[in-house]
């Protein structure tokens, strides 16, 4: 018999989360793929939106799902590559960078 499905928010909820945690490395992984091809095109507008998307995601669901620090730090690199962008650095710049590098760092401390 198939497992029951879960009745209750609470465990909804934790299934939800365990599933966001599952595909954290998948994103981060992501987010390093796109961090790295800015460094090789900084000027590529399609990566520096990519980026940002991830970046974005993560700054919004993170806390949601008990990693407040990851959507801090992935807040921090989100608004870092905004500023390259509007200081027409691109992605290499190494603020941007230097985020991106302190994001995968953070998030690799287990949730509490």
């Amino acid at each position: 018999m198939p497992d029951a499905a879960p009745s209750s928010f609470a465990e909804r909820f934790a299934a939800i989360r365990r599933e966001w945690e599952g595909l954290l490395p998948q994103r981060l992984a992501e987010v390093r793929a796109a961090a790295d091809a800015l460094r090789g095109a900084p000027d590529d507008a399609g990566q520096m939106e990519a980026l940002y998307r991830l970046l974005h995601t993560l700054a919004g669901s993170a806390a949601t799902f008990g990693r407040p620090a990851v959507g801090d730090a992935a807040r921090l690199a989100e608004h870092a590559l905004d500023t390259a962008r509007q200081a027409g650095r691109g992605g290499d710049a190494p603020a941007l960078q230097d985020a991106v590098a302190a994001l995968l760092r953070t998030a690799e401390v287990p949730p509490a």
